[in-house]
């Protein structure tokens, strides 16, 4: 029902399996950017693979890598069209079930944004 809804609202809807495919990511990051005058970027963390955030509230199966992740947050931020930008889910309230790994992991995508958009 939810994909039918995205489809029904024109919402173009990226896989995990074409969201891993940076070729496929960048021209579909591209053919938006061509579209609009302005991007909200928005991420939350549960995007990553459960052992890059053991601190999260709950285990989502699936997920990507840090480092998939942050080329394509670069690749959104290289658009030029990056109006705002925000990351979520970056719980700091289970340190002792590896907060240390996830307060990193949250740290490293904030910054692969935030380095690219201070280059554009």
């Amino acid at each position: 029902e939810e994909f039918g809804n995205l489809e029904r609202a024109g919402i173009l809807r990226v896989t995990p399996e074409q969201f891993a495919d940076s070729a496929f990511w960048r021209a579909r990051v591209k053919a938006l950017s061509g579209r609009v005058d302005a991007i909200y970027l928005m991420v939350d963390v549960d995007i990553l693979k459960f052992d890059c955030i053991p601190a999260y509230f709950c285990y989502e199966p699936g997920g990507h890598d840090a480092e998939t992740v942050m080329e394509n947050i670069r690749a959104v931020m290289r658009t030029g069209k990056v109006a705002a930008f925000s990351c979520f889910c970056v719980d700091f309230d289970k340190y002792e079930q590896g907060g240390d790994t996830t307060y990193l992991n949250g740290m490293r995508l904030i910054a692969a944004g935030l380095e690219e958009w201070a280059n554009e």
